[in-house]
């Protein structure tokens, strides 16, 4: 990546990975209303956020952590223009470094990162969502030190006994004690 920590990066290039992704499935309808923008000329949409992530197999991918409806509107925008207007590159900005990380060793963060961003702009997640990568996260990492607290805070709700509800282990008590 450059040093202003951005990379133009190829589409076919990037990655929707499964254990990181935060919904059951993209939204038709966004991804369609991104390319209507896109193709209307509107679209100022945020950087992608990507990881470079070194898997079990050795391999390497450019796993998207945020941004998975403007990859696939971008997609959808070129199969709609001719080629002269194809757009190949977009903006993507690294989550944790620009460096691959073992994504085994950092799963939890960039789950933790995915939720965030998509709290935050575009398609909310939904309640449906949220609780099934609050189990996710719970059963893959059931040493994880977490708070109730933090797990709300990572959900956006407020509620902490509904997040508690969800999961399948209680969270640490420990850290709350230490905390």
């Amino acid at each position: 990546m450059s040093d202003n920590n951005t990379e133009k990066v190829k589409l076919d290039d990037l990655v929707k990975d499964d254990d990181i992704y935060p919904r059951e499935k993209p939204s038709s309808e966004t991804v369609k209303s991104f390319a209507d923008s896109l193709e209307a000329g509107y679209a100022d949409f945020p950087k992608i956020q990507v990881q470079r992530l070194v898997l079990e197999s050795g391999e390497e991918e450019l796993a998207i952590i945020d941004g998975v409806h403007r990859r696939d509107a971008y997609q959808e925008y070129n199969e709609r223009v001719e080629d002269e207007k194809r757009i190949e590159k977009i903006e993507a900005e690294p989550v944790i470094r620009e460096d691959p990380v073992p994504k085994s060793e950092h799963l939890t963060e960039l789950r933790v990162e995915a939720i965030k961003a998509n709290l935050e702009h575009g398609d909310r997640l939904s309640r449906e969502d949220k609780k099934k990568m609050c189990r996710r996260m719970a059963e893959d990492d059931p040493e994880m030190e977490i708070t109730e607290k933090e797990f709300s805070d990572i959900f956006g709700c407020l509620e902490e006994p509904l997040m508690i509800g969800w999961m399948t282990f209680e969270p640490s008590k420990k850290k709350a004690e230490t905390a």
